[in-house]
């Protein structure tokens, strides 16, 4: 039977015999000669050795040679790629892509959901706002079609800004949307002046309650502007001031619900999450102040009462509070070094996750537990968790083996092998990082970034000896 070669023997010019071998034909160490070498390079597969010991001695001489042979199988490999696609030109031509709603091919396309991505993709930005814009609530303008999830914040700026146009030629004025396009330049990473129109914003809001009479100075709508106001203080890290404005909304939040018996059941469990999350966001900014104990014991009122509220039914707000109490408690037990409250929080988010497959929070979530289980010297549960990290990323399409987003797991996970005093794992895990990048033409800077991580754990290697 004729034996096919994988594409990696094809770039680096086929089986490993070298200039090692000896003359019975069998392999001999590189460093020592002595016969039935087995272990060898696994960045240039060119050279065999004994064992570690044999390849962490040789590896100063060898080092110059590997890399030179890497450099040379990447370009045989970068020619192999041209030659390729210079023969399939004219079939990626008739392949473009095209807009999913007006089917033309211009560009640029893309997609503005990041959760169902390559679903909904290849779509011109003028053509999705004319969807969303069409839609009839404000929370379905603001959400994915196909997967009723919400856009990041940078989208749903554009759909808000082009919606309080149409609002505007018509003289209309809508609080609602004012206030969630004042909220998305405040919560959503904006730069502080994008901050700062969020607070004019919400101030213009408050203008016009007053010149329409609201009597009740705890009105919902009053209630929303000054929490909205406290975020935009705590993302602009005036603290004090943060907790100060949020406090305020707060009591007004409590004084509007036990002054107001004509509320329906359903809005007063609007105003109880919005009270849950303007006291989570005060528990936030303690903690940013590193008050720990104190955003703790909010937390953790916080989180039962949360529970409490998804038990009630299948509240969709109520759901991502606790969502979000049980990530930031987590975060909290963590960054005050409670490792095993942070794993079990983070373990009953992720269990919630799955369900959801939220793939994105997944692997979030799956990194903070494995600094957690490294802190505990669980390091098998670690491997694990980043083992399945890795092999997650790894079944994206988009993503190749050499993405930094699984090229930093895999250094992660290395470097767990060092923790176990494990050297030989760790090294053949840069090692094979090492090898893809010379293949697949990473630049040079990123491989000699891995090389010295080659070279700190060869070093250790023969210090050890």
């Amino acid at each position: 039977m004729r034996m096919v070669k994988s594409p990696r023997q094809i770039y680096i010019g086929g089986n490993i015999p070298h200039i090692y071998r000896n003359q019975s034909g069998g392999v001999s160490c590189a460093f020592c000669s002595k016969e039935g070498a087995s272990n060898f390079c696994s960045a240039c597969k060119s050279v065999h050795y004994c064992n570690q010991k044999c390849q962490s001695s040789h590896w100063k001489e060898h080092r110059s040679f590997c890399k030179e042979k890497c450099k040379s199988a990447a370009k045989q490999g970068a020619q192999i790629s041209h030659s390729s696609d210079s023969l399939s030109a004219k079939d990626d031509s008739e392949d473009k892509p095209i807009c999913w709603v007006c089917f033309e091919d211009h560009m640029p396309m893309n997609n503005p959901c990041t959760f169902c991505k390559g679903t909904m993709g290849n779509v011109h930005e003028e053509c999705i706002l004319k969807i969303q814009l069409s839609k009839k609530k404000l929370q379905e303008k603001t959400q994915c079609s196909n997967c009723k999830r919400q856009f990041p914040p940078k989208f749903i700026a554009v759909i808000l800004e082009e919606y309080l146009k149409k609002l505007e030629k018509k003289s209309t004025f809508n609080p609602e949307v004012i206030l969630s396009l004042a909220s998305c330049y405040i919560d959503g990473k904006f730069d502080d002046d994008k901050i700062q129109m969020g607070i004019s914003m919400a101030m213009g809001v408050l203008d016009v309650y007053d010149k329409q009479g609201v009597a009740d100075p705890n009105h919902p709508g009053i209630t929303a502007v000054h929490s909205l106001i406290g975020r935009a203080h705590w993302v602009l890290k005036n603290y004090e001031m943060a907790i100060e404005v949020l406090g305020q909304s707060l009591d007004m939040q409590k004084a509007y619900l036990h002054t107001s018996p004509e509320l329906t059941d359903d809005a007063r469990t609007a105003i109880f999450v919005n009270m849950v999350e303007t006291e989570s966001s005060i528990a936030l900014v303690l903690k940013e102040q590193k008050k720990y104990p104190e955003a703790l014991k909010i937390l953790n009122r916080l989180e039962k009462t949360a529970a409490k509220l998804v038990a009630r039914g299948d509240d969709k707000p109520s759901q991502t509070r606790y969502h979000d109490i049980l990530a930031y408690l987590a975060d909290t037990h963590m960054q005050m070094g409670n490792y095993k409250e942070a794993v079990k929080a983070y373990g009953e988010l992720l269990q919630i996750l799955n369900k959801q497959t939220n793939t994105t929070g997944d692997l979030e979530i799956m990194d903070k537990m494995t600094i957690c289980y490294v802190k505990l010297g669980l390091f098998e549960d670690a491997l694990e968790l980043l083992w399945m990290i890795v092999n997650t990323l790894k079944k994206n399409p988009i993503l190749g083996t050499t993405d930094p987003k699984i090229v930093n797991r895999m250094f992660k996970i290395a470097s767990v092998y060092v923790m176990q005093d494990e050297p030989g794992k760790a090294l053949q895990i840069y090692s094979d990082v090492y090898q893809d990048q010379m293949i697949n033409g990473c630049p040079p800077e990123v491989c000699d970034k891995t090389l010295s991580r080659i070279e700190e754990i060869e070093t250790a290697m023969s210090s050890a000896q």
